[in-house]
């Protein structure tokens, strides 16, 4: 089964307002991005939605550290934590000036989940 969220590629590879699947016809099309040195927090947050899409579809997501991520723009992520792209680090901004503890954002080919604290 498709897990899809409310997002969507447009021309140029950026998502969009519409739909976009994380996993698709049994096949991933985004891997998880996580902080090289990662609190247990944060690992734990890593299992747990790794998990929650494998329960929904049945496909692992595979799972790498930020050191091993490719920044070219050729690859989907989730990037989860406090990671070093700078995707992250643009959420991050935009959460100091936020009320919100968290925020998943859409930013270029990426889905960003972050928090305030970690």
């Amino acid at each position: 089964s498709a897990c899809n969220w409310n997002l969507q590629e447009d021309s140029s590879g950026s998502i969009s307002n519409e739909k976009t699947a994380i996993v698709k016809n049994g096949a991933a099309h985004y891997s998880i991005v996580y902080p090289k040195n990662a609190s247990t927090a944060v690992h734990s947050a890593v299992d747990n939605f790794q998990r929650a899409i494998y329960d929904i579809t049945g496909v692992k997501l595979s799972r790498i550290d930020d050191e091993n991520a490719v920044s070219d723009g050729s690859e989907k992520y989730i990037l989860i934590g406090d990671t070093t792209l700078p995707e992250t680090a643009e959420v991050k901004l935009m959460l100091a000036d936020s009320v919100h503890p968290y925020a998943i954002v859409a930013k270029g080919k990426h889905i960003v989940i972050a928090a305030t604290a970690e």
